[in-house]
């Protein structure tokens, strides 16, 4: 049994959920990519209770579903080292689940698999970007969930509402280190959890069978196949597209008017060179490039992002694709 453990994860870009009209028997299915940065890093060593100087509700979530699964009594000493923003589409709830869930599994040798963790803390039930990003890095593209009587979901949830295991992850690939991802979070406004997140599912699923056609067309015959040929142009077109349909554009009109604003004009600036969308419910907004192209748009973003700053304060974090995933050591 290990005396302290380091975790150190990244955060994700959650691109769409592909599929929320169910009609075929299966629902969610989603593409991401885990990130450089930001981080989240914890140290952690054995204790008699639970002490964490951050995300004490998250933290507590996790050691008491550990707990009662394991029929233990155990306890955590957490320490964040360093984190990034909760709520804003970047993935800080799965990362801090399966981070604290990582410590314990190494510090009480309970020899479980992230899948396992992944479970037993409850995520993944309706995106499996997060756990798969936290598994292995890299791009993901995930399977989603059966769906009907008796199937893994009966009804469109988020993963904080769905006991559905993590889906199967149906292809992983590392992305080349001069694709460069641009993440702008709007200080101002944060994305939803909770009770609004469910009635926003509620609220608007089913999506129309139509998007959810054009929304696989444009993943199976443009996103994949760019990623397996490392054709940044296909992909920045492909991802452009995904913003305009389903379940995305309806996250994207819900946002405040700043955020939708600076999703224009980012996009006007790049002028199809990158892509620019918004990250699960946001407000994060990521911009997609080859570093050449990224040094014509990049002095253009900045300045948007400083003059459109004056009505909400943005925080800019430059990334690479996270070709691995979290980090367990044992000091």
């Amino acid at each position: 049994m290990a005396n302290r453990v380091v975790v150190e994860t990244g955060a994700r870009l959650h691109f769409a959920l592909l599929d929320l009209t169910g009609d075929l028997g299966r629902i969610d299915g989603s593409i991401g990519v885990a990130l450089t940065r930001p981080r989240l890093v914890l140290r952690a060593c054995p204790g008699r209770s639970l002490k964490t100087n951050m995300f004490p509700d998250l933290a507590h979530l996790a050691l008491q579903r550990l707990n009662e699964h394991y029929g233990l009594h155990k306890g955590l000493e957490i320490e964040v080292l360093e984190s990034y923003p909760h709520h804003v589409g970047l993935g800080l709830t799965t990362q801090m689940l399966l981070s604290t869930a990582a410590a314990y599994n190494a510090l009480y040798g309970c020899n479980a698999t992230v899948r396992e963790l992944a479970r037993i803390v409850g995520r993944g039930g309706t995106s499996g970007v997060g756990v798969a990003a936290f598994e292995h890095g890299g791009f993901i593209f995930d399977g989603g969930h059966t769906f009907g009587p008796g199937k893994q979901k009966q009804g469109f949830l988020p993963s904080d509402r769905s006991a559905a295991p993590p889906p199967p992850v149906l292809f992983r690939s590392p992305l080349p280190r001069d694709w460069i991802f641009d993440v702008f979070v709007p200080q101002s406004s944060a994305g939803l959890s909770g009770r609004p997140e469910l009635e926003f599912f509620r609220k608007n699923c089913p999506i129309q069978g139509r998007d959810t056609c054009k929304i696989a067309h444009i993943v199976l015959s443009c996103i994949l196949p760019a990623v397996a040929e490392r054709d940044v142009e296909t992909f920045v077109k492909g991802i452009n597209l995904l913003t305009t349909l389903g379940f995305k554009r309806k996250e994207i009109n819900r946002q405040s008017k700043f955020v939708k604003r600076l999703i224009r004009c980012f996009a006007q600036a790049v002028g199809g060179s990158a892509a620019v969308g918004m990250s699960s419910f946001g407000p994060a907004i990521f911009v997609i490039g080859r570093l050449k192209s990224r040094r014509l748009y990049f002095s253009t973003l900045t300045r948007l992002a400083a003059a459109e700053g004056t009505a909400a304060a943005l925080v800019h974090y430059e990334a690479r694709c996270r070709n691995k995933g979290a980090t367990v050591t044992i000091l």
